[in-house]
């Protein structure tokens, strides 16, 4: 067993991060997992109570749409970002029952996941100050998994924290297909490495005289993904 925010931290701080002193914060579809490191080790991890869903849930309420709707529209137009946010026209979405396409505004859906954003790195940096290591993280705020990808998330989360940000994803990579190299595996690819260096690392499987273990992931996700 491992925590998911420790495997997502193997799978992409850099050494550098972990040993000036880092914080990384996983946005998962329903909780936010944080991981404080200093000095190369991990020092302090929590859990929040909010994810990716609590920005669908918002559109869904705000805007009165069903959340298979919310969640398209949240992919394919969200901005959480009001100071970048492009400007073009308005866009329909299919609303409940016979009200048919409802015509939005991208604007007023970005005020929507703006004000979740800002709650979101608030409770962050809430954590981080609990915890009391906010004073020791230069390297700033590593964002990964599915929420981070919304366009905006680096942006706010400088406003708020007042620290570096940048949005991480699975790195040292082999032989994988592109779908997997983005924040959304982080965690996957994570304890897919736990695993294997667990592995690697067992005196027995060195005194039984057997091969090392080839650290090339294709085989562990080739099964995921339809081949070309």
């Amino acid at each position: 067993m491992v925590l998911a925010p420790l495997a997502s931290a193997e799978a992409t701080l850099t050494p550098t991060e972990r040993e000036m002193g880092v914080v990384m914060a996983d946005i998962g579809h329903g909780t936010t997992d944080i991981a404080v490191y200093i000095d190369g080790a991990v020092w302090h991890v929590s859990v929040l109570e909010v994810g990716g869903w609590h920005f669908t849930s918002d559109l869904a309420k705000v805007l009165r749409l069903p959340l298979e709707t919310a969640e398209q529209i949240k992919i394919s137009h969200g901005h959480v970002s009001l100071r970048d946010l492009p400007t073009d026209a308005p866009f329909v979405a299919a609303g409940f029952g016979d009200e048919g396409n409802i015509s939005i505004q991208r604007r007023d859906m970005a005020e929507i996941l703006h004000e979740r954003a800002r709650e979101l790195f608030d409770l962050i940096m809430q954590e981080v100050k609990r915890s009391g290591y906010d004073g020791l993280l230069p390297a700033g705020l590593v964002l990964t998994g599915g929420g981070s990808s919304l366009p905006g998330m680096r942006e706010v989360g400088r406003d708020v924290a007042r620290l570096p940000v940048r949005i991480a994803m699975p790195t040292n990579l082999h032989g994988l297909v592109d779908s997997i190299r983005t924040p959304a595996y982080s965690t996957s690819v994570g304890l897919v490495k736990w695993g294997m260096l667990n592995m690697v690392a067992k005196p027995a499987r060195r005194r039984r005289g057997l091969p090392p273990v080839n650290l090339n992931m294709k085989g562990w996700f080739s099964n995921l993904f339809p081949r070309s």
